[in-house]
């Protein structure tokens, strides 16, 4: 009986060892989303990076690192879900200068991914008005949008009401056309447009890489005839 027991023993200790020996599956990342939201107001930049991991051990440090062509590389703050990772970021006085590149480390490798948008700049009308009659024409300085961007503007007239209008998809070149149905019911007077857009990228190369920059330029006065 001793001995059936020091053998029971020994075949226990060996089926331990070999289980301690089978490496943990590394986790890998199913899916990727970036946020970006810049207010020109402000100038105020604020980030968000969601990882979503499969089940397995991980390794990932407390920070991931922001930069872009003229603005030294930032730290954002970490948070964890589960299999989930969550970075962020709100920073003031930045210039909205892409692309952004964000990098970390993911199970001792350095990942990086590049987050591109139209650079909106000097925003201004076609013509010395907009009209109910004849339309209006909206200009800027930058790239045209593209297939998977969203704009929208606001205008709010001389009487303080507010009107949206928008707009999917591509422009030519770097202007959009603001069609007279849309405007009118817009009061005559001075009033005030606002333009936002969202740019999109979506990439699937093994997984889904998700990419959200949403801009909010400066309001301009413009005339309503």
């Amino acid at each position: 009986m001793i001995k059936n027991g020091y053998k029971s023993l020994l075949v226990g200790c060996w089926l331990a060892s070999c289980t301690a020996q089978i490496p943990p599956k590394t986790a890998t990342i199913e899916k990727s989303q970036f946020y970006l939201r810049y207010v020109s107001a402000k100038r105020e930049l604020q980030v968000e990076a969601k990882l979503i991991a499969d089940t397995g051990s991980v390794y990932i440090r407390d920070s991931f690192l922001l930069s872009s062509k003229n603005a030294e590389a930032v730290s954002l703050t970490a948070q964890k879900y589960k299999n989930e990772f969550v970075h962020k970021l709100v920073k003031d006085g930045v210039e909205f200068a892409p692309p952004f590149l964000i990098q970390f480390p993911f199970n001792q490798q350095k990942v990086k991914h590049s987050i591109n948008a139209p650079d909106i700049k000097s925003l201004r009308l076609g013509s010395a008005f907009i009209s109910p009659e004849t339309g209006g024409l909206i200009l800027w300085d930058g790239q045209p949008f593209g297939e998977l961007d969203a704009v929208h503007i606001i205008i709010t007239d001389a009487k303080g009401q507010t009107y949206s209008l928008n707009h999917a998809g591509k422009t030519r070149s770097n202007e959009l056309p603001l069609p007279a149905a849309e405007l009118k019911n817009l009061a005559k007077g001075q009033a005030t447009l606002q333009l936002s857009f969202q740019h999109n990228e979506i990439q699937r190369e093994g997984q889904e890489i998700q990419k959200i920059v949403e801009f909010y330029c400066n309001p301009i006065s413009i005339m309503v005839k």
